[in-house]
């Protein structure tokens, strides 16, 4: 089955062209977002564990926890959702740079 997938991706040819500066920023910039946002998850996990472990008995604890969910839950959407973001901004910034060159003449 192995061999059927990998000769049936054969006929796909990658784009090995070279990115430019800013789109090299771009994919360094959203990497560094998605991992960032790994470890937070990753944190959040193992801290929320050991409070509700060693401290089950009190009723405090769903305060910081979720106080911490609606954190995480909005980091996950400026992660996640950036690219529907960056066509939006791309789109205003094109609208604006029309708007300069309609004002120039």
């Amino acid at each position: 089955m192995n061999a059927a997938f990998n000769q049936s991706n054969t006929n796909a040819t990658p784009d090995t062209r070279a990115l430019t500066e800013t789109e090299e920023k771009a994919a360094r910039r959203a990497a560094s977002m998605k991992l960032s946002w790994a470890i937070h998850l990753a944190v959040f996990a193992v801290v929320n564990a050991v409070l509700w472990f060693k401290g089950s008995d009190s009723g405090w604890l769903g305060l910081p926890t979720g106080g911490w969910i609606i954190g995480l839950a909005v980091h996950t959407l400026v992660v996640w959702m950036q690219p529907t973001g960056l066509v939006l901004r791309e789109s205003l910034i094109e609208r604006e740079r029309e708007a300069i060159r309609r004002r120039r003449g």
